[in-house]
Formats: C-alpha cells, structure tokens, sequence
C-alpha cells in the first residue's frame, strides 16, 4: 500500500499492482494541526519515524516536548485543558509552575539530569493544583557539554501516592521540594474526613452521626473548608475531593465508627443520587 501524505489537502493511499498500474483509490482525511507539528518537530529535529508515531498515539494525553532547558517545542491539546490555557501558547516558554525561580531552578535540574544520564525519571509533583507523577524520557541523545537534546514530558494527575518499589527499578524518583503545596495540605484531619463524607453524599446530620459530632460543628468544618479551599457549594467540594482522589470513584461503602447512631431511613420520595461531573478525563498510567 502506498501512501501519499499533504497536510494542506487530501491524501490518498493507493494499491499498486505488480505491473506498476494502481489498482484501487480512497481518500482519507487531512492530517490534524496536531499530527502536522508532531510531522515537523520530527522533521526538523530528525528524530526517527517510530518516534513520531509513538508520539502520536500518545498526542491524547498532557504532555509535552522539550529541551532539557525546559523550553518547550510542543504541547499537546490535552496539556493546554490541564492548565487552562491554550497547547499553542506554549511553545517556546517553559511550564508554568508556580513556586519563583527556586522551583524554576529545580525543575531545570531534574531535566538537564534526565537528558544527561538518558534514565526515565519519575517527578512526583503539584501541576494545575492536583498531585501529578511527571514521567520524564529522553527522546534524542544529549550533544555537548551542556546535555542538550530533547526530553519528553508526560503529565499523569490523580491521587497522590508515595514511590513504590516497582517505580524505582523502572525509573529516577525525585520529589518537587520547591514547586507549590497540595492544596489539602493545609487541612487538618477532621477537615479531611468530613470533606470525604460530603463527596460521598452525605448530609450534615449524617456526618455528625458518623463522626460523633454535632451538625453544627460539622457546618463550622464546612465553612472551614471553603475558606482555605476558595469553595462555596458541595457541588465544588465533591468535585475537588474527586480530583484530588480522596474519594474512591468505584464506590466506596463507610463503615460508621462503633457504637455510632446508623443513620436514619430515608422516607418515600426522598432518594438521593449523587452526579458529579469530572473536569477532563482520568490519567491514564
């Protein structure tokens, strides 16, 4: 089969017989503005053509490529969602992570490593508010002194977890010390539990139930967290809780505490089903 590609237009892959004549036409659709810049980054840095397909199937997740600078040549769409900004703008910048030129100089270090030993390195991280595990590889050797060449970068948000075993024989751990904080670090513990219980869809008298405490000290812990979060309804609590994997999404069954009151049954007409919309889709590993 051959192949004809235009990232202006058409393209058109055609059979071609033993006797050089073509034998069959179909038109198949211009490529992406994704596809094209992955096409040209390859072209340009003369990375090999695997390389370029591998990069493709992966174009769905946050990532990005870059020189072990931190300058960035490409970004996929999924990146730009993460950081509520567009993948376009950016190119030719560095990831915006907040933190000063402390956590800047940090980061700068873990990529100049990675291109220079040319081992996988696995950041453990705060990006866009979320715990986020960086996977850093290194695309293209590193060429003279200062270890340049180009780093591939994927971005992998959800619940927190420590380095396990497995994760050092497959990679370099590091750990962001200067970047920003997870936003629940600030929380204390009885925040967190009644923070989980909400995004469970529990009421407040539930809560006070469980926990064995009164509703209106479960509403003071509420009001608490909006305050530190910058949250006002349950709705933006579920969700946060969600996003930051404090809540098993396939379902979690709480064990009330002994000797707690059960909760009271729920009259006709009173069943509750809790909806929660996710921004963006969950990270794959």
């Amino acid at each position: 089969m051959l192949r004809i590609g235009n990232q202006h237009g058409m393209r058109h892959s055609a059979a071609v017989g033993a006797n050089g004549n073509t034998t069959e036409s179909e038109v198949i659709p211009p490529l992406s503005s994704e596809a094209q810049a992955i096409n040209s980054l390859c072209a340009d840095s003369g990375l090999a053509p695997d390389l370029a397909r591998a990069l493709l199937a992966d174009s769905h997740l946050p990532l990005v490529v870059c020189e072990t600078t931190g300058e960035i040549v490409f970004a996929s769409r999924a990146t730009g969602d993460l950081l509520g900004v567009s993948a376009g703008s950016l190119v030719g910048g560095r990831l915006p992570i907040a933190g000063g030129p402390e956590a800047e100089a940090e980061r700068q270090g873990f990529l100049r490593r990675a291109g220079n030993t040319g081992r996988p390195t696995l950041i453990l991280e705060v990006i866009a508010g979320m715990p986020c595990r960086t996977v850093v590889r290194r695309m293209s050797p590193a060429s003279g002194a200062d270890g340049q060449g180009l780093l591939l970068c994927i971005f992998h948000t959800g619940p927190a977890s420590a380095e396990t075993a497995e994760d050092h024989a497959h990679y370099e751990v590091v750990h962001a010390r200067r970047g920003p904080r997870m936003p629940t670090e600030d929380l204390t513990e009885a925040e967190l539990r009644v923070l989980r219980l909400i995004a469970m869809g529990h009421t407040s008298g539930e809560i006070g139930r469980l926990i064995h405490r009164s509703v209106k000290t479960v509403e003071w812990h509420r009001s608490s967290l909006g305050r530190k979060l910058g949250l006002s309804t349950r709705i933006e609590l579920t969700r946060f809780a969600h996003r930051q994997g404090l809540v098993d999404l396939g379902g979690v069954t709480l064990q009330a505490p002994e000797g707690a009151a059960p909760a009271a049954p729920r009259g006709p007409g009173r069943r509750r089903s809790v909806s929660i919309q996710l921004d963006g889709p969950p990270a794959r590993s």
